[in-house]
């Protein structure tokens, strides 16, 4: 994990979990900008990562090109503020 905020997204089972890792010191401040329903920028960097599963593709063709090579698409998004509506 970096010094900034990681949000993964990761599927296991049967389940897709979205998860938030918060260095410690800038937890208080993310958390009371959450709670307000303002923007979250606490001055530190945030990623999303997620691993695309083959059921995520709304593209058919894609989806099924996706599950017959059995190739794996990583991505990881600066975001620059989190808005919570």
């Amino acid at each position: 994990m970096s010094d900034g905020i990681e949000i993964y997204v990761r599927n296991s089972g049967d389940k897709t979990l979205l998860t938030f890792h918060i260095p410690e010191e800038k937890r208080e401040e993310f958390f009371r900008q959450f709670s307000s329903g303002s923007e979250v920028s606490v001055g530190v960097p945030i990623h999303l990562e997620f691993s695309v599963m083959p059921e995520w593709i709304s593209d058919l063709d894609q989806q099924a090109i996706f599950t017959k090579t059995g190739n794996h698409l990583h991505c990881r998004l600066p975001i620059s503020s989190l808005c919570i509506h």
